[in-house]
């Protein structure tokens, strides 16, 4: 037997006879025919951004369906026009290494009868360049006991961008400053002439960090009056010229 088509879990059982006298009928166990709701997606593949040469993680998440559910992941680098990618059968499906934009969706399937396929949203892995620093931190030259600003800009990279700016005596070896993790950095107080550089950081996948150039603050002594201007005796209406010599300052 062969039900009609179902929209409700139904039960079933035959009733079996025989003609000749004295045979009894019998009746077979019941068969339950459970009905569930066709598959749906109840969470989508997520776009994501990672930079040039890194991978992404694209999942989907489904009830209903019956039978063997089946995931046949896809690609395309236009967003229309979309392949099967060769044993991309799971749920979860990470992407090779990329250098382009690609879209991905998945077909999920159900072998039971009358179970419709369905095809998840397309899910966006933008690729983007590396961080670029676009203007480096600038030397200085300030007085013993001053202070300087520095500053980075960048362009490219995602995900959480982080900076970590490190000093160092002898513009070799350098040392993270703790806490120095903005865009720009005030030094400390200065007494001898000390190097900065700054290191940026992009938490996406197949981000590279970037290094700064190293700008040099150079502490110099505060001015000192090497000769002072001198006494002069002029008659009246005349005039007199003054000068003085320094070194230092900044």
């Amino acid at each position: 037997y062969t039900t009609d088509a179902l929209t409700e879990t139904t039960y079933y059982q035959v009733l079996v006879e025989a003609s000749a006298s004295g045979c009894e009928a019998a009746t077979s166990a019941i068969a339950t025919i459970t009905v569930i709701e066709d598959l749906a997606i109840t969470a989508q593949p997520i776009d994501d951004e990672i930079c040039e040469g890194g991978t992404a993680t694209v999942g989907v998440t489904i009830t209903g369906g019956a039978g063997t559910i089946t995931y046949q992941w896809q690609s395309s680098t236009d967003g229309t026009n979309f392949s099967d990618i060769a044993g991309a059968t799971n749920d979860t499906y990470d992407t090779p290494a990329l250098t382009e934009t690609t879209y991905y969706q998945v077909v999920i399937e159900a072998s039971a009868s009358d179970c419709d396929a369905v095809t998840s949203e397309i899910a966006t892995v933008t690729v983007v360049p590396d961080i670029v620093i676009t203007a480096d931190p600038t030397d200085d030259e300030i007085c013993e006991g001053g202070t300087s600003t520095l500053s980075v800009s960048i362009e490219n990279g995602t995900g959480a961008i982080t900076y970590q700016w490190q000093s160092s005596t002898d513009g070799t070896n350098f040392a993270d400053i703790a806490g120095a993790t903005d865009a720009t950095y005030t030094t400390e107080v200065l007494t001898a002439t000390t190097y900065y550089q700054v290191i940026v950081s992009a938490s996406a996948s197949g981000c590279d960090d970037a290094t700064s150039e190293i700008a040099t603050v150079t502490v110099i002594p505060d001015i000192v009056i090497t000769a002072d201007p001198t006494d002069d005796t002029i008659c009246e209406g005349g005039t007199s010229s003054l000068s003085v010599s320094i070194t230092g300052g900044a």
